[in-house]
């Protein structure tokens, strides 16, 4: 792992992980405040789906910038459905979000006849 830190830093280069650990600093720094203000002016809604594959990285950046009294953040997403835990899914960050939600809805799965 090292090595390849040292592969990217060498050649100015960055991962998928790396740009968002880059936009969290960013959004949580000692300077963030204009940036947030600008991101939740610019975007006043957010809908996430496939939630239950997010990582706590992603959900730190989500909930600082739409988990407002004036955003609205729409998270979609099934437990069961879960497949990125070698990412770095975490079905904690899935139930933390549920427990903090204003309102959850569940689809009915009922199939009613055309009949």
């Amino acid at each position: 792992t090292a090595r390849l830190e040292a592969r990217k830093a060498e050649h100015f280069e960055l991962d998928f992980d790396d740009m968002l650990t880059h936009v969290q600093a960013a959004l949580y720094g000692p300077a963030s405040d204009a940036l947030v203000e600008s991101l939740r002016e610019q975007y006043p809604v957010a809908l996430i789906d496939e939630f239950q594959d997010t990582d706590e990285t992603q959900w730190l950046i989500f909930e600082k910038l739409f988990q407002t009294p004036s955003h609205f953040l729409y998270l979609i997403g099934d437990p069961k459905q879960a497949i990125y835990r070698f990412r770095g899914a975490n079905l904690h960050v899935y139930e933390r979000a549920k427990q903090s939600a204003d309102r959850i809805m569940t689809m009915d799965t009922t199939i009613k006849n055309a009949d």
